[in-house]
């Protein structure tokens, strides 16, 4: 397609007023010499001479094609009457200012100054709205891939949206129950566990079964005697043995006692 020059049935006239029969116009590209293509017809499809020789009436039938063009004015005898730089075309394709009114595809940036959407038209805004839908449904695509754990990542946001954080941290992969017995799933896999036992007798055992096995490994537990004074620190004596993804065993090597434990694994 081409586009009509920036003169109407463009005309030209001599220094003296007359009409310019028989002068001579060339059609560069930009600021340049070398030769660019016009056309006789707004489709674009029959060139024209260049140089141009205007009819006696000083006229030309002039569509420009894409980008910019230099025309210069010459007399019959060759002598150059005057040069114009930067004489639009048809915009090109990647260049364009405009949106399209319909169809048709944009690419690349788009900056509006204040409300971006207020002052368009229906059909350019549902073709922002379209680019902001893709692009949304291409992030949510990205993290649901990267956050294997949640299943649903689309409900994981409507429980987000809704204030349900212990849905969300569970879709995460950040599941915890809350309590003093209880759990907390961290990023990165690292799992905690603690809970209490009951009271155990003067040099007994006692076997701890985790209420959930750890996926991977128990790397390790640490026990606390519940002392029910502050004095006698000596007569707590506990340890935690025989460690596995299950459970583990804890000796009392003191006074009966409950006992604190605290288990980290993956």
């Amino acid at each position: 397609m081409a586009t009509l020059s920036s003169w109407f049935a463009p005309q030209f006239f001599t220094d003296a007023g007359a009409p310019a029969a028989g002068y001579l116009l060339d059609t560069f590209d930009s600021g340049t010499t070398t030769p660019k293509t016009t056309y006789t017809n707004e489709a674009g499809t029959i060139a024209n001479a260049n140089p141009i020789v205007l009819d006696a009436a000083g006229r030309c039938t002039l569509f420009l094609g894409s980008g910019q063009y230099t025309l210069r004015l010459r007399t019959p005898l060759g002598a150059t009457v005057w040069t114009r730089d930067d004489v639009e075309g048809v915009p090109s394709a990647a260049t364009t200012p405009y949106l399209p009114l319909a169809g048709g595809t944009m690419t690349g940036a788009i900056t509006l100054p204040g409300n971006a959407t207020a002052n368009l038209h229906a059909a350019p805004l549902q073709q922002v709205n379209s680019l902001i839908a893709t692009s949304a449904a291409s992030v949510t695509a990205s993290l649901t891939s990267q956050i294997n754990t949640a299943a649903d990542f689309t409900q994981v946001l409507t429980t987000a949206v809704a204030g349900d954080y212990t849905t969300l941290r569970t879709g995460l992969g950040f599941a915890q129950t809350l309590g003093t017995a209880g759990s907390q799933t961290l990023p990165g896999g690292l799992i905690l566990k603690w809970g209490t036992t009951a009271v155990i007798s003067t040099d007994g055992t006692l076997a701890v079964t985790f209420p959930v096995a750890f996926p991977s490994a128990c790397y390790q537990v640490q026990v606390t005697a519940q002392g029910t004074t502050t004095t006698n620190f000596e007569q707590y004596s506990v340890a935690a043995g025989g460690i596995t993804a299950s459970g583990f065993t804890i000796a009392n090597d003191g006074v009966s006692l409950a006992v604190f434990w605290f288990a980290i694994g993956s």
